[in-house]
Protein backbone atom coordinates (compact mmCIF):
# COMPACT_ATOMS: atom_id res chain seq x y z
CA UNK A 1 0.00 0.00 0.00
CA UNK A 2 1.31 3.33 -0.76
CA UNK A 3 1.15 6.40 1.35
CA UNK A 4 -1.95 8.68 0.36
CA UNK A 5 -4.11 10.85 2.10
CA UNK A 6 -7.07 9.27 3.61
CA UNK A 7 -9.58 12.39 4.13
CA UNK A 8 -11.66 12.87 7.52
CA UNK A 9 -15.26 11.63 6.85
CA UNK A 10 -16.63 14.88 8.32
CA UNK A 11 -14.24 16.78 6.38
CA UNK A 12 -15.54 15.07 2.92
CA UNK A 13 -19.04 15.88 4.31
CA UNK A 14 -18.71 19.05 4.86
CA UNK A 15 -16.69 19.98 1.50
CA UNK A 16 -19.64 18.82 -0.19
CA UNK A 17 -22.31 20.11 1.57
CA UNK A 18 -20.40 23.44 2.29
CA UNK A 19 -21.18 22.95 5.62
CA UNK A 20 -18.74 23.59 8.42
CA UNK A 21 -17.38 20.26 10.61
CA UNK A 22 -19.47 21.26 13.40
CA UNK A 23 -23.00 22.00 11.33
CA UNK A 24 -22.10 18.32 9.57
CA UNK A 25 -21.66 17.26 12.90
CA UNK A 26 -24.90 18.86 14.46
CA UNK A 27 -27.36 17.63 11.65
CA UNK A 28 -26.09 13.99 11.79
CA UNK A 29 -26.69 14.37 16.09
CA UNK A 30 -30.16 15.47 14.83
CA UNK A 31 -30.99 12.40 13.01
CA UNK A 32 -28.70 10.15 14.83
CA UNK A 33 -28.67 9.42 18.63
CA UNK A 34 -24.90 8.92 18.84
CA UNK A 35 -22.66 10.17 15.87
CA UNK A 36 -19.88 8.05 16.36
CA UNK A 37 -17.56 6.63 13.40
CA UNK A 38 -20.41 3.63 12.37
CA UNK A 39 -22.86 5.68 11.99
CA UNK A 40 -20.95 8.30 9.64
CA UNK A 41 -19.75 4.85 7.80
CA UNK A 42 -23.85 3.77 7.91
CA UNK A 43 -24.32 7.68 6.09
CA UNK A 44 -21.26 7.02 3.70
CA UNK A 45 -23.13 3.94 2.55
CA UNK A 46 -26.84 5.62 1.85
CA UNK A 47 -25.14 8.79 0.11
CA UNK A 48 -23.57 6.10 -2.05
CA UNK A 49 -25.83 3.47 -2.19
CA UNK A 50 -27.44 3.07 -6.05
CA UNK A 51 -25.74 5.86 -7.02
CA UNK A 52 -21.60 5.08 -7.67
CA UNK A 53 -20.46 3.10 -11.03
CA UNK A 54 -18.49 0.10 -10.20
CA UNK A 55 -15.76 1.69 -12.44
CA UNK A 56 -15.15 4.27 -9.46
CA UNK A 57 -15.15 1.81 -6.58
CA UNK A 58 -12.73 -0.51 -8.76
CA UNK A 59 -10.11 2.81 -9.65
CA UNK A 60 -10.66 3.82 -6.11
CA UNK A 61 -9.95 -0.19 -4.89
CA UNK A 62 -6.82 0.22 -6.88
CA UNK A 63 -5.67 3.25 -5.77
CA UNK A 64 -5.81 2.57 -1.96
CA UNK A 65 -4.04 -0.96 -2.88
CA UNK A 66 -1.44 0.42 -5.17
CA UNK A 67 -2.85 -2.29 -7.33
CA UNK A 68 -3.17 -1.45 -11.34
CA UNK A 69 -6.78 -2.47 -12.53
CA UNK A 70 -5.63 -4.56 -15.03
CA UNK A 71 -3.53 -6.67 -12.30
CA UNK A 72 -7.26 -6.55 -10.22
CA UNK A 73 -9.03 -7.67 -13.62
CA UNK A 74 -6.46 -10.57 -14.05
CA UNK A 75 -6.39 -14.16 -12.86
CA UNK A 76 -3.39 -12.72 -10.33
CA UNK A 77 -3.55 -14.29 -6.79
CA UNK A 78 -1.48 -12.01 -5.38
CA UNK A 79 -1.92 -11.31 -1.95
CA UNK A 80 -2.75 -7.31 -2.53
CA UNK A 81 -4.35 -7.81 -5.94
CA UNK A 82 -6.50 -10.36 -4.13
CA UNK A 83 -7.20 -7.95 -1.09
CA UNK A 84 -7.98 -5.49 -3.42
CA UNK A 85 -10.05 -7.45 -5.70
CA UNK A 86 -12.43 -8.45 -2.93
CA UNK A 87 -12.59 -5.19 -1.43
CA UNK A 88 -13.90 -3.87 -4.57
CA UNK A 89 -16.49 -6.52 -4.81
CA UNK A 90 -17.61 -6.28 -1.51
CA UNK A 91 -18.43 -2.56 -2.40
CA UNK A 92 -19.87 -3.42 -5.72
CA UNK A 93 -22.61 -5.48 -4.04
CA UNK A 94 -23.23 -3.50 -0.83
CA UNK A 95 -23.23 0.04 -3.08
CA UNK A 96 -24.86 -0.90 -6.84
CA UNK A 97 -27.86 -2.85 -8.10
CA UNK A 98 -24.90 -5.19 -10.07
CA UNK A 99 -26.18 -8.89 -9.88
CA UNK A 100 -23.41 -11.12 -8.70
CA UNK A 101 -22.30 -12.49 -11.79
CA UNK A 102 -22.26 -8.82 -13.40
CA UNK A 103 -19.85 -7.87 -10.69
CA UNK A 104 -17.99 -10.98 -11.34
CA UNK A 105 -17.56 -10.17 -15.28
CA UNK A 106 -16.28 -6.70 -14.02
CA UNK A 107 -13.38 -8.30 -12.55
CA UNK A 108 -12.14 -10.46 -16.07
CA UNK A 109 -15.16 -12.51 -16.02
CA UNK A 110 -15.13 -14.57 -12.48
CA UNK A 111 -18.11 -16.30 -11.48
CA UNK A 112 -20.54 -15.05 -9.31
CA UNK A 113 -19.52 -17.86 -6.60
CA UNK A 114 -15.72 -15.48 -6.90
CA UNK A 115 -17.71 -12.49 -5.56
CA UNK A 116 -19.81 -14.53 -3.08
CA UNK A 117 -16.26 -15.95 -1.44
CA UNK A 118 -15.33 -12.34 -1.40
CA UNK A 119 -17.85 -10.85 0.23
CA UNK A 120 -17.72 -13.49 2.69
CA UNK A 121 -14.06 -13.08 3.34
CA UNK A 122 -14.25 -9.23 3.73
CA UNK A 123 -17.18 -9.80 6.14
CA UNK A 124 -15.02 -12.55 8.21
CA UNK A 125 -12.14 -10.62 8.36
CA UNK A 126 -13.96 -7.10 9.32
CA UNK A 127 -15.74 -9.28 12.48
CA UNK A 128 -12.16 -10.53 13.69
CA UNK A 129 -9.05 -8.53 12.78
CA UNK A 130 -9.27 -4.99 13.96
CA UNK A 131 -6.67 -3.74 11.49
CA UNK A 132 -8.56 -4.86 8.37
CA UNK A 133 -11.25 -3.12 9.53
CA UNK A 134 -9.31 0.41 9.89
CA UNK A 135 -7.92 -0.73 5.70
CA UNK A 136 -11.81 -1.13 4.83
CA UNK A 137 -12.70 2.20 6.47
CA UNK A 138 -9.94 3.96 4.89
CA UNK A 139 -10.55 2.86 1.52
CA UNK A 140 -14.22 3.39 2.01
CA UNK A 141 -13.70 7.16 2.95
CA UNK A 142 -11.36 7.47 0.02
CA UNK A 143 -14.02 5.90 -1.86
CA UNK A 144 -16.28 8.54 -0.70
CA UNK A 145 -14.03 11.23 -1.71
CA UNK A 146 -13.98 9.99 -5.55
CA UNK A 147 -17.42 10.04 -5.13
CA UNK A 148 -17.76 13.27 -4.43
CA UNK A 149 -15.26 14.45 -6.46
CA UNK A 150 -16.59 12.82 -8.89
CA UNK A 151 -20.43 13.78 -9.11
Amino acid sequence: MKDIEIPDILDVLSAHFKMSRPDVFKVLKKHFSTPDKTTLYGVFFELLKHNIKPEIIIKSSSEYFDVPVDDMKSPLRKREVTEARQIAMYFIDKLTNLSLKANGKMFGGRDHTTVIYAKQTVEDLMETDPQYKRKLIEAATLLLGKFINTS
